[in-house]
C-alpha cells in the first residue's frame, strides 16, 4: 500500500499550478494521489500531503501530515494570501500541522530560520506528456499567466507592440478578457485569447508558439515556462524564473528590469533575428528543463525519505 497519499480538492483537479505540484508527486512510486473527498488513509499510511485545505488526521491512524502553499511571499501580496500562509505557519507552530511545504526556495529558507525545520522546500515536479515539439509554421509569441499583478501583462504587451515583430500573432490566457481588449486600445494589439486548461487542445497550441513571454515580478516556479521549454520553445523571462539562469546562454533570455519595456522589447528581437542563435536557444531550454526536473526529483525523493524515517 502506498506511504504516501497526495489529497486536492475535487474542485482543483483540473488546471493551474498547484494541480501540477500535485500531479507530479505521482512520479514517486510510494504516493497515491486522491481528492479530499475520497480521501482514505490505511495503516500504512505514513504521511499525507494536503493542498487548498489542512488534512487533518483520522481516529486510528498515526500517519504525518504537510500542506503544500504554492505561492511566493510576493505573489501573496497580489493576491491577498499572506492571511493563508500566516494561518498554516501558526497550524505548524500549534502542532496541528507538521509540515509546511513552500515551491519558492528563498522564502522556505528565510521562514526556516524564523519558525524552524518543519518549514521545507519542495521543488516541484512535472508529470504530464506533452506532445512532441514542433517547429515546422511556428508564429506567434504567447505571454503567460493569470490576470494577477504579478504577472506585468501590460509592459509585456507594449514591448511587443514597439518591437519589430509587432505583426506577428500575440496570445494569452487567463480570465479577464478585459485586460487584452485594454491593451489592444492603448498599444493597437490583437490579442488571441484561448483557454488555459493544460489538455490535447491547449498543448497543441502551444507548440506552435515561437516565443513566450512571463517577464513576471514574482514566480515560485513558473510552469508555463517550463511547458514552453518542454517544447523546445525559449522564454523572455525575468529574474524570478531562477532555473532559467542555470544555462549560460539562456541567461541572454532574462530581463534585468521587468518594468523596463524597451529592455524587454531588445531581448524579443535578440532571441527572434537570429534564427541559428533561436535553435540553440531551443535545444538549451529543453536540456535546462529536463535537467531541473531529474534533479527536483531526486531532492523530494530525499525529503520525502527523511520525513519518513523519523
Amino acid at each position: 500500500m502506498s506511504k504516501i497519499i497526495v489529497i486536492i480538492p475535487r474542485k482543483c483537479c483540473d488546471f493551474g499550478g498547484a494541480f501540477s505540484v500535485y500531479e507530479g508527486l505521482s512520479l514517486l512510486p510510494e504516493v497515491e494521489l486522491q481528492t479530499f473527498e475520497t480521501f482514505n488513509p490505511t495503516i500504512d499510511t505514513k504521511l499525507v500531503i494536503g493542498f487548498g485545505w489542512t488534512p487533518l488526521k483520522k481516529n486510528g491512524f498515526s500517519y504525518k501530515t504537510a500542506f503544500v502553499f504554492c505561492s511566493p511571499i510576493l505573489q501573496c501580496e497580489f493576491s491577498n494570501e499572506l492571511n493563508l500562509l500566516n494561518g498554516k505557519i501558526q497550524e505548524v507552530n500549534k502542532g496541528v500541522l507538521d509540515y509546511l511545504f513552500l515551491l519558492h526556495k528563498s522564502d522556505a529558507d528565510a521562514l526556516s530560520s524564523i519558525w524552524g525545520e518543519k518549514i521545507i522546500y519542495l521543488p516541484p515536479l512535472f508529470n504530464k506528456k506533452l506532445p512532441e515539439p514542433q517547429f515546422e509554421s511556428r508564429r506567434g509569441i504567447c505571454c503567460g499567466g493569470m490576470a494577477r499583478g504579478n504577472k506585468n501583462y501590460y509592459n509585456q504587451s507594449l514591448a511587443f507592440a514597439i518591437s519589430k515583430y509587432k505583426d506577428q500573432e500575440l496570445y494569452t490566457f487567463g480570465d479577464k478578457p478585459e485586460l487584452f481588449k485594454l491593451s489592444e486600445s492603448l498599444f493597437k494589439q490583437n490579442w488571441k485569447w484561448f483557454d488555459w486548461k493544460p489538455n490535447e487542445e491547449y498543448y497543441n497550441i502551444l507548440r506552435r508558439m515561437k516565443l513566450g513571454l512571463q517577464v513576471s515580478l514574482s514566480e515560485s516556479f513558473c510552469y508555463f515556462v517550463l511547458e514552453l521549454s518542454l517544447l523546445k520553445i525559449p522564454s523572455v523571462v525575468s529574474k524570478t524564473v531562477w532555473w532559467y539562469a542555470q544555462d549560460p546562454l539562456l541567461r541572454e533570455c532574462i530581463v534585468e528590469d521587468p518594468d523596463d519595456p524597451l529592455e524587454i522589447k531588445e531581448k524579443i528581437e535578440k532571441v527572434l533575428d537570429d534564427d541559428s542563435f533561436y535553435r540553440i536557444l531551443c535545444e538549451r531550454s529543453y536540456n535546462t528543463a529536463k535537467e531541473i526536473l531529474e534533479n527536483n526529483l531526486e531532492n523530494v525523493k530525499k525529503i520525502l525519505g527523511e520525513i519518513l524515517s523519523v
